[in-house]
C-alpha cells in the first residue's frame, strides 16, 4: 500500500473540516501534478466548475495548488499542485501572516531545519538521499530537481538544500528575490549551491550503509555465501560500541559515570539531561566535579577531554583486533 504523503496528511491538518472534494483534489493532483476545473468536476461528479473553483482557491490559500489559465482564448482553467508553501524565508513568513493556516506549513519547515538531527532523519525520509547524492557545486535549485526527476517536488529539493545549509553541508547562496505574488517567479531558480563539503557528506554515506547492513541483521534475508557491503563494518562498529561502554561502566567517578552512561545512549545535548533527569538532581552541579566533561557552550553539546577520548580509542582498536 502507498503510504500517504506528508504534505497530504498537512492539508488535512489545515482543513479538518475539508469535505471528499476537498480530499479528492488532493489527491488527484498530488499524483497528477494538475489538472482541468472540467476534469476535476467529472472524476468527482461535481456539477458545477464554480464548485472545483471553490475549492481550488481555498487549497491555494494554503500554499498547496495554484490555478491558472493555459489558453486565454478558451479562458479554460487549470490547477496545479506545488506540494506546499513553495518558498522558505521570506516567503514563508508571508505565508504564514496572510495565510493564518499555513502556518502550521511554516512550523513544519522550521522543525526541519533547526532540529539538531533534522539533517540525518532527511537520511532515511522519502527520496530525499537522492537529493543528497546529487549535491554538486555550481548547480541551482531548479537543475537540482531536473536531475531527481518528478518523484521529489521542486519545494522540496528547496527545503532539503536549506537544511543541508543550516547544518553547514553546503554553502548555499541566494540568487534571486522572494516571488511574493508572482506565481511563474516561483518555479525560477531561488539557490545556487557555492559549496559542498565533501567528508561531512562521507560520514552521511557511512551511516546510511551501516543503516542498510542492520536491516539485512534485522529481517535476516541475506542469502547464503553472501553478506551486505557494509556488513562488516557493522559488526567492527558494535565492538568498538560494546568497548567504549565497557570503558565506561569500569569509570571510577560515580556521577561521572552516570553522565557518560546516559552520553553513550544518545543523549548528549544539554537540554536531553535537562529533561531526563529528575528534577531534584542538578546534573550541572553534578558535572562540575567531572575532570573528563564538559559542555561547549556555542552548541550546548556534552563533550570528553582528548585524554578520556584516546583511552577510548585504544581500547576500543584493540577489542576489533582480537576478533
Amino acid at each position: 500500500m502507498k503510504d500517504t504523503s506528508k504534505i497530504s496528511k498537512i492539508a488535512g491538518i489545515l482543513n479538518p473540516a475539508s469535505d471528499s472534494i476537498d480530499e479528492g483534489m488532493v489527491k488527484i493532483l498530488s499524483e497528477r501534478g494538475e489538472e482541468s476545473y472540467e476534469n476535476l468536476a467529472n472524476e468527482l461528479r461535481v456539477k458545477a466548475t464554480q464548485t472545483i473553483g471553490r475549492h481550488a482557491r481555498r487549497l491555494q490559500q494554503e500554499g498547496l495548488v495554484y490555478v491558472y489559465i493555459k489558453d486565454k482564448k478558451t479562458r479554460k482553467k487549470f490547477v496545479r499542485w506545488i506540494g506546499g508553501t513553495p518558498a522558505i524565508e521570506l516567503e514563508i513568513n508571508r505565508a504564514t501572516n496572510e495565510h493564518v493556516r499555513a502556518s502550521l506549513l511554516a512550523e513544519y519547515y522550521d522543525s526541519m531545519i533547526t532540529n539538531p538531527f533534522s539533517l540525518f532523519s532527511i537520511l532515511f525520509e522519502d527520496h530525499y538521499w537522492e537529493i543528497i547524492m546529487n549535491l554538486s557545486e555550481g548547480l541551482t535549485d531548479l537543475e537540482l530537481s531536473q536531475r531527481t526527476g518528478d518523484a521529489i517536488s521542486l519545494d522540496s529539493v528547496r527545503r532539503v538544500l536549506v537544511a543541508c545549509d543550516a547544518h553547514n553541508l553546503i554553502k548555499l547562496n541566494t540568487i534571486r528575490s522572494p516571488a511574493l505574488d508572482d506565481v511563474l517567479k516561483i518555479f525560477e531558480p531561488l539557490y545556487r549551491i557555492d559549496k559542498v563539503d565533501r567528508e561531512i557528506l562521507e560520514y552521511f554515506i557511512i551511516i546510511r550503509g551501516l543503516a542498510s547492513a542492520a536491516i539485512e541483521k534485522m529481517t535476516s534475508s541475506t542469502p547464503p555465501g553472501y553478506s551486505p557491503l557494509y556488513g562488516n563494518l557493522l559488526d567492527n562498529t558494535i565492538l568498538m560500541y560494546l568497548s567504549l561502554r565497557d570503558n565506561i561502566s569500569s569509570n571510577a567517578n560515580g556521577s561521572e559515570s552516570e553522565i557518560l552512561r546516559r552520553m553513550l545512549l544518545n543523549y548528549d545535548f544539554a537540554p536531553d539531561l535537562d529533561r531526563i533527569y529528575e528534577p531534584n538532581i542538578n546534573w550541572r552541579k553534578l558535572l562540575n566535579t567531572s575532570t573528563n566533561i564538559a559542555i561547549d557552550t556555542k552548541t550546548d553539546r556534552l563533550m570528553i577531554k582528548e585524554l578520556l577520548s584516546e583511552k577510548y580509542r585504544k581500547a576500543m582498536i584493540e577489542r576489533v583486533m582480537k576478533k
